[in-house]
């Protein structure tokens, strides 16, 4: 279990680092937004594996993927709700991008001296009906997490609207249970028993949302320490 937290902590690390090596506004939007693409890829490929987590089983790109709504969660707390719809569309054409180039390759003839095709399919040729079901889960939930997200910071209830950690907790723990829903059921109904497997992605991913809860404070403080106020929208 220490190798577990471990992992997560060093996930959440380093969409923290890129904020500080980012500390430029117009630069800070542009490299979180590269990173979440990297990581919305990145899952696709890890999630082939599956891999034991806090005693549960769970695809193996379930910390990178529940970490990629902390940096949605930043660009909507730091730039704007548009701005974060925006990475939201980039992270999806980079998926799309990635099955396109990834079926091209997995046809393509090989080298007579290649003897790795049916381990390059097995990684990356993933099946339409498990790819159908990430992109449909990504953009519901991505999207979902940045309307609760802002709905929150925009809530006429001062306690709410002046906690990040209401809007980012809030956000994420109700996007990830729709994308756990959304995936499992759309690439595994009548395959499998799907209840267990939802359950066990969602309290994986909510204890993940919990420990991101001090990164997001983290991030937006390194990413608005050198800001002018009214000069955070892009």
């Amino acid at each position: 279990m220490f190798f577990d937290f471990a992992w997560i902590l060093v996930t959440l690390c380093v969409v923290v680092l890129i904020c500080y090596l980012s500390k430029d506004k117009n630069q800070g939007y542009i490299t979180l937004t590269a990173l979440y693409c990297t990581m919305a890829v990145s899952s696709a490929v890890a999630a082939t594996k599956m891999i034991s987590m806090f005693g549960f089983y769970v695809p193996g790109g379930v910390i990178i993927y529940a970490a990629s709504f902390l940096i949605t969660d930043l660009i909507s707390e730091v730039y704007s709700k548009q701005s974060a719809v925006r990475t939201v569309y980039c992270g999806f054409a980079a998926m799309l991008i990635f099955a396109g180039y990834s079926l091209l390759i997995v046809h393509w003839e090989s080298a007579p001296f290649y003897t790795q095709q049916a381990a390059f399919e097995t990684v990356v040729g993933l099946s339409f009906r498990i790819t159908m079901a990430g992109w449909i889960s990504f953009m519901v939930s991505q999207y979902w997490d940045v309307i609760v997200f802002h709905c929150l910071k925009e809530s006429k209830k001062r306690f709410i609207s002046k906690h990040l950690w209401i809007r980012n907790c809030g956000s994420t723990i109700t996007s990830q249970f729709i994308d756990s829903v959304l995936f499992i059921f759309i690439a595994f109904y009548g395959i499998y028993d799907i209840l267990p497997m939802i359950f066990a992605q969602y309290i994986v991913k909510v204890i993940i949302a919990l420990m991101d809860t001090p990164f997001a404070y983290w991030g937006r403080y390194i990413l608005t320490l050198n800001q002018k106020p009214g000069k955070t929208k892009l």
